[in-house]
This record gives structure tokens, sequence and C-alpha cells, in this order.
């Protein structure tokens, strides 16, 4: 492992000239003291730079997430080894969970894997003012409380589709790539009221950082040259405005200070400027509001507008010819297995095939590979697709999909929805696959299969009516109002097999 790591490394920064500053041990694992020994040592002999950052435990795993603590304070190697202590979501009950031997040991703590949410809780909307004013509390008091100088958001980018885990996680969303919209959140904002005016290598200033007396919290950072500064004030729970009067000493600048703002009516706006009297200012602190002071010039939010949302296209058809060899198709989205264009057998041109065969070591829940694609709304529409089988595994048609997350599945080897599985010697079965729940065979039956040609396979669905066919005979008629309405997806085991000229219709 501490050699694939490496090989990774060396290959991303040859490949891509991506120069990866630290890399981890395994993502919410109780860690392996002789493994991290093991790759700081395998780094060094390959003179590899990366440091290394762990463990990123959640909260309750293993040993506890703050564990490595206790391990670096007994091991000497372990210790030189690791660079900087890292933990995913550090709150639990409204409190820091960062102990007093962690705030000594003498090594950077990042909170290497946050959310708006805290990760936990409902979703919620990441405009203005609840992502964005749960962010502007989470910046400043990770450090104040929790002792944290970074901390990083899952994920950047909401660009995976809403029935997947975490949907709405990120700090900006795009997911429906056929349309190009794109949605910059608030949250966006929040962030970049620290990000624009404090760059990695400024130091927080902990005689000038602490809580507002009416609510709120400011954080002061200085650059490296001990000029310029910036002071992130935010205000989120405060009823009242609140005056404030900052003094500028040790030599910091103390020439024209920008103030940004952001609240219901400004979102990460230059709002004035001020002259300090004597190196000190006052200023009114709005209530629900987020700040910057700032000595830095630069900053701006952009003015490009994304096109207009739209639903995924329906009818949809994709024959995989102008899909890249060994690349996924546009919108299909791989949720276990790798499902990539590829010269057909025996037929000309290119065919969606899933290459993997060997089953990986998990994370987590494991489903069997399966891409998938569509619009949640969807309810009367009609899958067909042409597909060969090698001969060491089926293939799936599953469709009106209502839920792929897999921390709710269990151990389901599929998404919840409706599933038609077609096996080499013939054997199918028709399914309703609820999560946390028990499969239910709706249909099935044996018929005459060759592996090794091609088949066309049809699912479709009309009000509560789910029908089957294959090679133009059908297979089930049936009812049932297990699912309503979904996505679709093509699946396989943990076999290679290729589709082609899939099609989806309205019924």
């Amino acid at each position: 492992m501490a050699d694939y790591v490496a090989d990774f490394l060396q290959g991303a920064q040859k490949q891509h000239h991506l120069d990866i500053a630290y890399t981890g041990v395994w993502n919410e694992k109780q860690f392996d003291s002789t493994y991290v020994k093991e790759l700081s040592r395998t780094l060094a002999a390959k003179r590899i730079p990366a440091k290394i950052v762990c463990c990123d435990e959640y909260p309750g795993e293993g040993l506890g997430q703050w564990s490595i603590v206790d391990a670096m304070l007994k091991d000497a190697e372990l210790n030189t080894a690791v660079n900087a202590v890292g933990v995913h979501y550090p709150i639990v009950d409204g409190k820091y969970t960062t102990p007093a031997n962690a705030r000594t040991i003498g090594k950077p703590l990042w909170s290497s894997e946050d959310q708006p949410n805290s990760g936990g809780g409902p979703i919620v909307s990441r405009e203005w003012p609840i992502g964005g004013r749960i962010l502007a509390r989470l910046y400043n008091r990770n450090y104040l409380t929790g002792g944290f100088t970074k901390t990083e958001i899952w994920s950047p980018v909401t660009s995976y589709y809403d029935i997947l885990a975490a949907p709405n996680s990120g700090l900006m969303y795009a997911n429906t790539p056929w349309s190009g919209y794109y949605n910059v959140q608030g949250a966006i904002w929040a962030t970049a009221h620290t990000t624009q005016f404090a760059q990695p290598g400024w130091q927080y200033v902990d005689g000038a950082s602490g809580f507002l007396p009416g609510q709120g919290s400011f954080v002061s950072l200085k650059s490296p040259n001990g000029k310029d500064w910036s002071v992130v004030i935010e205000t989120i729970d405060a009823k009242q405005p609140q005056k404030i009067t900052l003094a500028v000493r040790g030599g910091l600048t103390s020439a024209t200070i920008h103030v940004w703002e952001t609240n219901n009516r400004h979102s990460f706006e230059h709002v004035g400027d001020l002259k300090p009297q004597d190196g000190k200012f006052s200023y009114t602190l709005d209530p629900d509001s987020l700040y910057t002071f700032t000595t830095t010039v630069g900053q701006g939010r952009g003015t490009a507008a994304p096109p207009d949302e739209s639903s995924f296209p329906l009818p949809y058809a994709d024959n995989f010819e102008d899909t890249a060899v060994a690349r996924a198709p546009r919108f299909l989205s791989d949720q276990d297995g790798a499902f990539e264009a590829h010269p057909c057998l025996q037929r000309k041109g290119r065919c969606l095939e899933q290459v993997i065969t060997v089953k990986p070591t998990p994370w987590g829940p494991l489903p069997d590979p399966f891409t998938l694609a569509g619009d949640a709304k969807w309810s009367g529409y009609r899958i067909a697709v042409d597909f060969l089988l090698r001969g060491d595994g089926p293939v799936t048609l599953m469709g009106r999909i209502d839920t792929a997350d897999v921390f709710k599945a269990g151990k389901a080897p599929w998404p919840s929805g409706y599933v038609l599985r077609i096996e080499p010697g013939g054997k199918w079965a028709l399914s309703s696959a609820v999560y946390k729940a028990a499969t239910r065979e709706l249909a099935s039956g044996v018929v005459p299969l060759s592996a090794g040609r091609w088949h066309h396979a049809e699912l479709a669905f009309k009000g509560n009516q789910i029908s089957a066919s294959l090679n133009g005979k059908t297979l089930a008629d049936t009812t049932d109002v297990s699912h309503t309405h979904g996505m679709f997806a093509l699946g396989t085991g943990w076999n290679r097999a290729q589709f082609d000229n899939l099609s989806i219709t309205p019924q």
C-alpha cells in the first residue's frame, strides 16, 4: 500500500504536473501505526517530498478520532512520521473534541473534512443566510475553539446527482452538465471572506482574536512580511449592532483599511474604506453579518452568468460513438466499477464496457457496479439497450431509482429501485430493491440465451405497470407500487460486459 501511494504521487507529478504536498492514510478508519511509519519511510526512500496528515477519523471511529495523538506521544518514530494531525467533523453535540495534548504536541491541527452542516443533520440550502452563516461561524471558531489552522470542506463542488449520498454538500452546485448551469452559492462568499484576504503562510494573531461581548467572533491574520493584515468578524448570533475599535500595533500597516461585508443586504461587497487616526478606527457591526477588514487589495467576485438550468433530456439516446476510447460517456455516473467506451465485440463501432473484474477493498458499502443517469422525477419511461455477456457474470437494467445513497443501503447489491438481472445461462429476475428492506422478487424465469452474442433488453414503467422483455419477447408484465419515480442505470456484477444503443423514451 505504501508503494502504491508513492507511485500515485509520482504519477500525478509526472503525468499531470501535480505537486501534492500532503498525503493521508485511510479515510475514516482506525489508523495502523506500523503502516504510517512504513509510508513515511517509503516516501523518504523515493525522495517524494509529500508529508503525511493523519488520520482523518470521524468522531467515535475506532479508538477515537484523536487517538493518533496518544500514539505519537508514546512512539518517537510515529511522531516524526506525522506532519499534521487531521480529524473529520470535530464538533460533537455543539462542542469541539480537541484534547489538551493535541494543542501541545507541536503539530498543525486540521479539520480535514467539514461541511456547512457539520457532517450531519438535515441538508440545508447553501445560500446566505443558512449555509453561508454556518460557515462564517465555523471558520472562525474552528481556530478559536478547536485550534485548527486549516478547514477543508467536502465537497468544494456538488457535481453529482442529488439521489446520491450527501446531496448539496458543497460550496457550489453544478450537477446538470447537459444544461451548463451552475450556482455559486452563499457558502462560497462566506469562504471568500477568509481565503481572498489571507494566503497559506499567513499566521493567526492570538492576541487579536477572540469573541465579541454581544455575540460573534473575530480572528486576525498577518502576512509573512509582518505588514499586511486582515480581520474576519462574524456576528451571526448577535441581535443588536455592536461598535468595535481596532488599534493597529506591532509594525502592521495602518494605511487605508478596506471593509467587505456579507449579510441579507450585501453579498461579498466592498462597502467602504477607513483611515485610522493615531493607529485606531471604530466601526459599528450589524447583527447576522460577516465582515473582513483588510489592508490587502485585489479582491472581488466575478460577473459571469450561467445558462438556465434544465432537466435531463428525454428522450435520451447514446450509441457511444462520440465517447473517446477508455473514457466515460458525458452524463453516466459510475457508482462502482468503470463503464468506458471500447471497441465493440462482434459488431462495428464503440460500445460501453464495464472493465473492473476484481472486487476492490471497500471503504464502506460496496454495491455491484452500475452507472447512473436521468431525472429523479421521471415516472413513465422505457429503457432499451443492446448487451453482450462475456459468460462470467450478469447484466442489469435498473429504473425508477429513488435513492442510491450507499450509506442507507447496508449490504444491498443495487440502488433502491426496480432491477432486471439477466445471467449468461438465461436465468433472469425482475425485483424491487428497497434500502433497509429485503429485495423482493416480482418475477423470474429461464430463457434460452447465448453468451458471447448480442441481445436486446427493455424495461418499462407506466403507472403501476412494470414490464420487461428480452429480444422482443415479454419476460414479465406485472404491477407494483414500491417505486413511483426515479433515475435509470445499467449494471453488471464484477464482470466485463458490453452495452450499445442505449435509449430512454417516455411512456
